[in-house]
This record gives C-alpha cells, sequence and structure tokens, in this order.
C-alpha cells in the first residue's frame, strides 16, 4: 500500500458565536499528489522530518512537498 503526505489545514479564524466550516478541499483530507487517501498518509506538518519522510513512498508527494 502506498503512503502519501496530505495537504496542509486552511486557516480560518471564527469568533465566539460561529464555529468555522471546512470544505473538503481545506480539512486535510486530499493528498498532495490527488490520489485517494489511504490510512498511513502522512501530514503536512511531520511531511518536513526525514524520520517521517521516509515511510511515504509516492514520489510525487515528497517533490511537491519540497517545494
Amino acid at each position: 500500500m502506498t503512503s502519501h503526505i496530505r495537504q496542509p489545514t486552511a486557516r480560518k479564524r471564527g469568533n465566539g458565536f460561529y464555529r468555522v466550516q471546512y470544505s473538503a478541499s481545506e480539512n486535510g483530507s486530499r493528498t498532495l499528489c490527488g490520489a485517494p487517501p489511504t490510512d498511513q498518509d502522512l501530514g503536512w506538518g511531520d511531511g518536513r522530518y526525514a524520520k517521517y519522510l521516509a515511510y511515504v513512498t509516492c514520489d510525487d508527494c515528497k517533490r511537491l512537498r519540497r517545494k
């Protein structure tokens, strides 16, 4: 099974009354390369560390994360 890196979560701020609503493209559930997500995907923040990046098998995600 291939593992990917997920897109970063959007930075939205709500207030005390309204809760922030995220769409599917903003909540971090999509992968960088556009492949369907799997159970073993790595988060955007953890993708900057080499010890976690060794578990990612998708070369497109690694290349896109380095940009």
